[in-house]
């Protein structure tokens, strides 16, 4: 597992004259990446602990990268676990994509 960084900014579509950098990668054959808002890492229990990012590195690194949708409902279903019955303060959203291991393309 690698994660990739990026400067950031604002979220899309919020400041009309914000130049947003541009990033580029290659997803290897068999590889997945995801994507997911601030909302996942930053979703609090009922102590208000958040959720944050070693606890996700920690749940990804205990599922196998076969399925992209089964990755997905592991993450929200790890976030759901964690946060209880708290509150929910913003979104959470993850997008997995999963580049097939007998891709024949570049």
């Amino acid at each position: 597992m690698r994660q990739l960084t990026t400067e950031g900014g604002p979220p899309l579509g919020a400041v009309d004259s914000f130049s947003y950098p541009i990033d580029r990668d290659r997803i290897q054959r068999g590889e997945v990446l995801l994507l997911y808002t601030d909302g996942v890492t930053e979703a609090e229990n009922a102590d208000h602990a958040p959720y944050g990012h070693t606890r996700l590195a920690n749940a990804l690194a205990k599922l196998p990268p076969d399925d992209a949708q089964s990755i997905v409902a592991a993450v929200i279903a790890d976030v759901r676990g964690f946060v209880g019955e708290a509150e929910q303060t913003d979104d959470v959203t993850v997008l997995a994509l999963r580049r097939r291991a007998d891709d024949a393309g570049g």
